[in-house]
């Protein structure tokens, strides 16, 4: 049971003697004593019921429960710094940053030309990307208030004002000597019996593999698991597997030597859905650099994708279901054909199931 407030002090310490793996360190960067640190690092420890820090070798290093502890010390400490920029902002008649929130594929490959964009279109507006994998990203938005949220659809938020702004396909990243980096297309046949680099169970991709591949008796060997689709990429483009892949990452590495794309055919369809907080001056320049940029980088992909017209949703919109590209929805776990890649039972993932322009 947590008992008495948490200062500030104690939670900058513990963040500290995560980082630097020793308490010693720690109570130098707070500028007081080893003792004293040691003294409330245990309080800390005591009032919250969990063991934060345990020591491996000659380093102190975090429990899960600590990892999990410091994630939100991190998030509040933020605010705290946030506190005190705002304030500065305020007496010097700064306006204060725009907090995006995106799914971390799109920041990774959409992101960095829409931030270029909107750099010349609304000139002196402050942002602050944060990137969430989509597992964390929904919960992590509950807690951090974003003003904006950018990620594939379906995503379980409640936002004012929100809507799809387009659809395409995924592609698959293929090693430049891979026999598949022939075919100008790629069925989810072609995948069977093939070296697969895949982002950890619970991730939407991983969630796709295996709607994809249900129903074919072989199916791709993972040789590798990771957690982001930017990882997969990477690896595959050193020559370790082939990977699934949206076609923005595939955009940025576009010019890469060692890997090529292609798409996948009547594969699952990605659709990306904006949502604001409200209505503000920035949100028509921001979505107009989302889809300028989308629209760019998606020119040269051979999957094709449809932008859908500005089309706000009501507050409360019943959620959809189905796979997207009307596919047949995924059946319970356990039954026929809905077995994973690797053998493991897991949820289907949930998709609208329609191409239709259509709310979040």
């Amino acid at each position: 049971m947590i008992g008495g407030a948490l200062d500030l002090l104690t939670l900058n310490l513990f963040r500290d003697a995560v980082r630097e793996g020793s308490v010693t360190a720690a109570a130098l960067r707070q500028g007081i004593g080893q003792p004293h640190a040691s003294r409330l690092l245990a309080r800390l420890q005591r009032r919250l019921g969990l063991s934060l820090l345990i020591r491996s070798g000659r380093r102190l290093v975090p429990t899960e429960a600590g990892l999990l502890f410091l994630e939100e010390v991190d998030r509040t400490l933020s605010g705290i710094d946030r506190l005190a920029e705002t304030a500065r902002d305020i007496a010097a008649n700064r306006r204060a940053p725009v907090r995006l929130l995106v799914q971390s594929h799109l920041a990774h490959g959409l992101m960095p030309g829409v931030l270029r964009r909107l750099a010349v279109s609304a000139p002196g507006l402050r942002i602050d990307l944060d990137i969430r994998q989509r597992n964390r990203l929904t919960g992590w938005a509950g807690r951090a208030d974003p003003d904006v949220v950018l990620a594939a659809w379906p995503l379980e938020l409640v936002f004012p004002r929100r809507e799809i702004l387009l659809e395409t396909s995924y592609g698959l990243a293929i090693p430049a000597g891979h026999p598949l980096a022939r075919q100008d297309h790629i069925a989810p046949a072609d995948l069977a019996g093939e070296d697969l680099i895949t982002v950890r169970p619970g991730l939407s991709t991983r969630d796709w593999l295996q709607e994809m591949m249900k129903g074919f008796a072989r199916r791709p060997r993972i040789v590798c698991e990771t957690g982001s689709v930017l990882s997969a990429v990477q690896l595959a483009a050193e020559g370790l597997g082939l990977a699934l892949t949206d076609p923005f990452l595939a955009s940025r590495f576009r010019r890469e030597a060692g890997v090529v794309f292609r798409p996948i055919k009547d594969g699952p369809r990605l659709s990306y859905c904006l949502m604001l907080r409200a209505q503000q001056p920035w949100a028509a320049p921001l979505r107009a650099a989302i889809l300028a940029e989308a629209r760019d980088l998606l020119a040269a992909w051979p999957g094709g994708a449809t932008f859908t017209p500005p089309l706000v949703s009501p507050p409360h919109p019943a959620p959809p279901s189905g796979i997207p590209g009307g596919a047949t929805p995924a059946g319970p776990t356990g039954s026929p054909g809905s077995a994973p890649v690797d053998g493991r039972s897991r949820p289907a993932p949930r998709a609208r199931n329609s191409r239709t322009a259509a709310p979040c």
